[in-house]
């Protein structure tokens, strides 16, 4: 093998060689386009989107990083929406096979299921009319959006309530004391009995 030849280096104290005036740049190899700026990309979500701003931000910042097409981007977050779509459509599914257990339980338990259930719903109906009124209350929303009203510690819990409001005598706040005009004590109108 030949000894590799090193260039001399020029003596010191001389300018290095000046490059040739006029001469133009290396222009690039021919067939690659000039470099240019990414182009901005935009996405946006679809009607009925899983995912919400952040979401969409995110896919967007990667696809940015990336240096994705706007083609890529929009597959990239397409992919998103669908992975989001699945995963809440088998989250609402198990939640429906849930329920259905709980309303089979309740119909099953031998205390508020079976021959009982029609008084439980009854004693359930007192209690929700006594403490949540009306249709529209928020805690007969939350229990009918969520459909932790069909949980069976609920419906027991909720039947116990009525049940306790079936047996209590009702409150009378009129006179007590056969004929006063009902300006006794407090204490005297609320435990008439005790002395």
């Amino acid at each position: 093998m030949p000894p590799e030849v090193i260039p001399a280096a020029p003596p010191a104290g001389d300018p290095p060689p000046a490059p040739p005036v006029g001469d133009p740049p290396p222009a690039p190899p021919a067939g690659d386009p000039p470099p240019t700026a990414p182009a901005a990309l935009t996405l946006a979500l679809s009607e009925g989107s899983a995912l919400d701003v952040s979401d969409l931000e995110k896919v967007l910042s990667y696809a940015t990083t990336h240096k994705l097409s706007q083609d890529q981007a929009a597959a990239l977050l397409k992919q998103h929406e669908d992975s989001a779509a699945a995963v809440l459509s088998r989250r609402d599914a198990a939640h429906q096979d849930e329920q259905a257990g709980w309303i089979e339980a309740v119909k099953q338990d031998k205390e508020i299921g079976g021959q009982h259930l029609a008084t439980t719903f009854k004693c359930i109906t007192l209690a929700m009319d006594r403490f949540a009124p009306g249709a529209d209350h928020p805690f007969r929303r939350f229990l009918n959006d969520t459909g932790n009203g069909n949980h069976p510690e609920y419906i027991r819990f909720a039947a116990a309530i009525g049940k306790q409001l079936m047996e209590e005598p009702p409150v009378n706040p009129g006179p007590q004391d056969g004929g006063s005009n009902g300006n006794a004590p407090l204490e005297r109108r609320m435990y008439p009995n005790n002395p």
